[in-house]
């Protein structure tokens, strides 16, 4: 496992706030994923899509080594089960494949916010965190 600073750590923590504003509108499960990608997700708005984005950036989390999270996902019955097996550095660099794609397809972040996985990601990074390490701010901006 990669060893991570105690700035990406606290950093990590501070994406964590993000995770309840990440949980989509229950109506939206039937559309289609190109009108999810025009679609602003629940309470998440374009500004915190920013925040979340600068934060992941400024605290060093991003990994564009995709290699690993092609690989080997065949053998879950789910994303989400997926997801819940991911080590830390994996969903970093998921993290990492949905912002940068996001900048050449706009809105595939709020595609991904639409179909959980977003939240999923945040709630794995929640339970890998080392306790102590989790910020109690909430992301409301």
């Amino acid at each position: 496992m990669k060893n991570f600073t105690s700035y990406q750590l606290h950093g990590i923590g501070q994406l964590l706030t993000y995770k309840q504003s990440l949980t989509p509108d229950e109506n939206t499960h039937h559309l289609s994923f190109k009108t999810l990608l025009k679609t602003a997700p629940g309470s998440f708005l374009k500004k915190q899509v920013q925040a979340f984005v600068n934060i992941f950036c400024e605290h060093q989390l991003a990994d564009t080594d995709y290699d690993i999270i092609q690989q080997h996902t065949a053998k879950y019955p789910n994303p989400e089960h997926h997801i819940q097996h991911m080590p830390l550095e994996v969903v970093l660099k998921t993290l990492t494949y949905i912002i940068w794609t996001d900048r050449i397809v706009d809105g595939y972040l709020f595609a991904k916010v639409h179909d959980r996985t977003m939240y999923w990601l945040l709630t794995r990074l929640e339970a890998l965190l080392p306790s102590g390490n989790h910020t109690t701010n909430t992301a409301t901006t």
